[in-house]
């Protein structure tokens, strides 16, 4: 496929010369870093449609609080071209003592500038006209495939699926005050931000994609690792895209009793509680035509049929239920 060579070819333009001969260095660190996500930023860009479903799987290891599981399944259909879009998510959070604490599901079908989607409860259906994409995607928390990748950039709500989205590739190399190569095969790398924020980046030879992310914090001698993911990787429709993502957050938390007090105390009592993140993603389609009557307003007439567009059982797709640790793939 055609679609599939920005990939290789701009990485193979940019780093020809490190690889030939690694003796010439004709690049510095910061270049070649470069290089690779200037390729990946290609490589998403060549996606303009596509049909998509995710299940997340989220563990809280809470040390104050009753831990936690939360599982998302969700659908996402993008048909830029005509501008026509559907977010239909469900989810539950189970205790870790195996009882259930609450479900939750929300949605929209987007058509051109009119929307139809589900009220606060989400069993009503509110429809609003003269909305832009923007404003719809504000208010939902449509997971970005294209920047999970970045830990910190994946934690925040609010403005993905966005042109500056891609801001962190083009940007992240060159702001960096620091960039080091940390493997012989030019593969791994270590950036650090002059705010003592830092990244590592494990490059996979085959797809030339991130296998492995770290994001950390050092004050000192201390480093703190703020959050760790693996990444793995297939093609399809000569474009490689993600099929699982696994992430490990470390969170401060402290017990609810001890919120008022002075600072000096409340430092003594911060306990770092650990978030796991399994993320597995099955693509249905990309760059193929999309059925109009997906993103067809009167796909919310029915909110349980709606629904039934995230059970994998009911799609005929894989039900996804196998849990990854991150730290599989070495960053050395």
């Amino acid at each position: 496929m055609v679609k599939s060579l920005p990939l290789q070819m701009l990485v193979v333009i940019y780093c020809t010369c490190w690889l030939v001969s690694s003796e010439a260095r004709c690049q510095t660190p910061r270049e070649v870093l470069d290089s690779y996500f200037s390729a990946a930023r290609t490589n998403f860009e060549a996606i303009e449609k596509f049909d998509l479903f995710i299940r997340t799987d989220i563990t809280k290891e809470s040390q104050f609080q009753t831990p936690e599981v939360v599982t998302t399944f969700q659908r996402i259909v993008f048909d830029s071209d005509s501008e026509r879009y559907l977010f239909a998510s469900r989810g539950q959070r189970i205790s870790m003592t195996g009882e259930k604490v609450d479900s939750f599901r929300e949605g929209f079908v987007l058509n051109e500038h009119t929307v139809r989607r589900l009220g606060a409860r989400g069993n009503s259906v509110v429809k609003e006209t003269g909305v832009k994409r923007e404003e719809v995607f504000d208010q939902l928390h449509l997971p970005d495939v294209r920047i999970m990748l970045f830990p910190s950039l994946d934690s925040r709500r609010g403005r993905l699926w966005q042109d500056n989205s891609f801001e962190s590739y083009t940007l992240f190399a060159k702001q960096a005050s620091e960039v080091k190569f940390t493997s012989a095969d030019a593969m791994s790398f270590r950036m650090m931000f002059e705010n003592g924020i830092g990244y590592s980046f494990r490059f996979d030879p085959n797809t030339l994609l991130p296998s492995y992310s770290k994001w950390f914090s050092v004050a000192g001698d201390d480093t703190n690792v703020l959050a760790e993911g693996d990444f793995r990787w297939e093609q399809n429709s000569g474009i490689f895209v993600p099929i699982l993502a696994s992430f490990e957050h470390n969170r401060p938390e402290l017990p609810l009793a001890m919120k008022g007090l002075p600072r000096e105390e409340l430092a003594k009592q911060i306990r770092i509680f650990k978030i796991k993140t399994n993320v597995q993603l099955h693509w249905i389609s990309i760059n193929q035509e999309i059925d109009p009557k997906l993103t067809s307003l009167s796909m919310l007439d029915s909110v349980s049929d709606f629904f039934q567009l995230t059970d994998p059982l009911e799609q005929g797709l894989p039900v996804l239920d196998t849990f990854q640790t991150p730290g599989d793939v070495s960053e050395k």
